[in-house]
């Protein structure tokens, strides 16, 4: 049993004011997400207005209009209202105030507006709402008034504050607990729950002066606070439709992923929109409703607004991929872009020199992460891209030595094979020719040699597995390609025709490393991987020689994503503001966009 205002009613569908239109179901979620400032609140609160609006409002900043499909007959709606109506048949509920006679219009009319109806459908719970949400509601005559608010609710049914006092254990590792002898209010009390000598009750005088020794919530963190005030919402007040502005406010990143667990593990039925900026509440939300989430992420300039959508099922077959589920790659939905490397030591190496060498004022808001290997960036890079995320990639010279992850990144980035096909073609070509490699004759020859010095049952010398290491090192081409990139072509054609295929690679957000791989930054320091960043970055990293071709690297790169960027800018001043815009203009243009 819930609170008796539970109305039988959904969002059926939202348009954005770019033209995306959502086509939902009763037990949708929704989350937006982005960059600060990109509209995620205000998202959030054009719903609230369109649903509570007594008739077709204005669009909004963000979203332009909202459908209602009504799923109720008029008769259980009108007695949903009556309950909470005086003699004078005024209904007075959650500061709206209205008559009776209202029912009617509102529940048969089209579209989204609800009027004050809509108190009894939405769940609006906005950050600062919530830490003065669980102050302790009035105490009432349970067999004469209806419960008007959730803990009054959890008063009169003991389950609800068991099943919401487990979930705050698993957050917190203490109990909520009612105070159910207080007089004129229901508190709630924090710590471990008292147990019930014989022959006692919650209202004994011994019980409650135990209970009286626990902590008030009300005067609590506001972590507690803020993580109380959503559950209790979500698993005890019966409204339809939940809307929550950044539910990780005031947590730790442990609890935030729990938030996003509770969240979408709510009973189906009800529909949930989310505004974040915390990726620890998307695997939450991710690890319990994969194939009910849609992900929009929404981008703002000056006053208006881009969106682009993933859909339930796209969601879902990201997911899948264990690089995106275990990856911090999340992260980079909350920046202007995402800066995709191989390894985690390329990832800090390129992230330092950037912030060392690049003015703030100059420099993007970009994300570094890495992807676990080059066959693993294209995943990165679509899912993304998917949500209009400016990406650039890094990778090593050697990716030029097979057709694939290359071709692969390529059509990821937005390219065409096509284009850069001939060009891929010859360079391969030319690095195989080279000399400087070990054939297949002179590496069974060293190999035969190696394996002969080795006898007795004694371990290995290291000294020849360095050597056995060295010669499967030589015996490919793109090793030494690897080690020397551009250097290691013959001069003339072939290092012209692999500098134009860089430069067009770059153009696409593709950074080749023109040196071979992060190591040929700084030859001057041996060792390889994490080892030889922790040992570059006890250098000037704006000012040492050493890393003037890094820094110029970075710079690139840094410059491609401001591209990607403006581009992304551009394309949303172009899209239309709807404000002020007759809804019957909406459609002829979007269709211009």
């Amino acid at each position: 049993m819930t609170l008796s205002y539970d109305l039988k009613a959904f969002i059926s569908s939202l348009e954005l004011s770019n033209g995306l239109r959502l086509e939902l179901s009763n037990d949708s979620i929704v989350v937006f997400l982005g960059p600060n400032n990109s509209g995620k609140s205000t998202a959030l609160s054009n719903i609230v207005s369109a649903i509570n609006s007594h008739s077709e409002m204005a669009p909004g900043l963000v979203v332009a209009s909202v459908d209602v499909e009504r799923s109720q007959p008029f008769a259980e709606v009108y007695a949903v209202a009556k309950r909470h109506a005086g003699p004078d048949e005024l209904v007075r509920m959650g500061g709206n105030s209205f008559y009776l006679s209202n029912v009617h219009n509102w529940w048969n009319a089209t579209g989204g507006a609800l009027g004050a109806l809509g108190t009894f459908l939405v769940s609006y719970l906005p950050t600062r709402q919530r830490l003065n949400d669980c102050e302790p509601p009035q105490s009432i005559d349970l067999t004469k008034q209806e419960p008007s608010h959730p803990i009054q609710l959890m008063y009169r049914d003991h389950t609800y504050e068991l099943a919401v006092s487990a979930l705050f254990r698993k957050a917190f590792a203490e109990d909520l607990v009612l105070h159910r002898a207080a007089g004129q209010v229901v508190p709630l009390y924090v710590g471990a729950r008292p147990i019930l000598a014989p022959g006692e009750d919650p209202t004994h005088l011994s019980y409650v002066k135990r209970l009286e020794e626990l902590k008030p919530l009300s005067t609590q963190g506001d972590g507690m606070v803020s993580f109380a005030s959503l559950v209790i919402r979500l698993k005890v007040e019966g409204r339809a439709i939940q809307i929550v502005d950044e539910p990780e406010a005031f947590l730790h990143p442990p609890q935030a992923r729990l938030i996003g667990q509770i969240l979408s593990s709510d009973d189906v039925g009800k529909q949930l929109f989310v505004a974040t900026h915390n990726s620890d509440v998307i695997r939450g939300l991710l690890a319990g409703a994969t194939t009910r989430l849609t992900l929009v992420r929404l981008q703002r300039s000056q006053a208006k607004f881009k969106a682009k959508a993933l859909s339930a099922d796209e969601v879902a077959r990201l997911w899948k991929d264990p690089i995106l589920r275990y990856s911090n790659v999340l992260e980079g939905l909350f920046h202007g872009g995402v800066v995709v490397t191989e390894g985690d030591a390329d990832c800090k190496f390129y992230d330092a020199i950037t912030s060392a060498s690049i003015p703030d004022n100059e420099r993007a808001d970009a994300f570094y992460t890495y992807s676990g290997g080059k066959h693993r960036i294209p995943v990165i890079v679509r899912a993304l891209k998917g949500l209009a995320v400016p990406v650039s990639s890094v990778v090593d010279f050697d990716t030029l030595n097979n057709e694939r992850p290359l071709r692969d990144i390529v059509e990821a980035h937005g390219g065409s094979w096509a284009d850069y096909d001939r060009d891929w073609t010859s360079i391969k070509a030319t690095v195989e020719s080279s000399k400087n490699y070990l054939n297949a004759e002179r590496f069974a020859r060293e190999v035969t040699d190696l394996l002969a010095k080795v006898r007795g049952d004694k371990a290995v010398p290291k000294d020849t597995i360095r050597a056995f290491r060295d010669a499967c090192t030589q015996a490919s081409p793109w090793a030494e390609a690897k080690k020397r990139g551009i250097d290691g072509l013959p001069s003339g054609e072939p290092q012209v025709r692999a500098r134009a295929l860089i430069e067009r690679l770059a153009a696409i957000g593709i950074f080749l490393i023109p040196s071979g791989e992060m190591e040929g930054f700084c030859r001057t320091i041996g060792n390889h991987g994490p080892r030889w960043v922790e040992q570059v970055l006890e250098l000037d990293l704006s000012g040492s020689d050493d890393l003037a071709a890094a820094r110029k690297f970075v710079r690139r790169i840094n410059d491609n994503l401001l591209e990607q960027l403006a581009v992304e800018a551009q394309d949303t001043e172009q899209a239309t503001d709807f404000a002020g815009v007759d809804p019957a203009s909406r459609g002829e243009l979007t269709s211009s966009l």
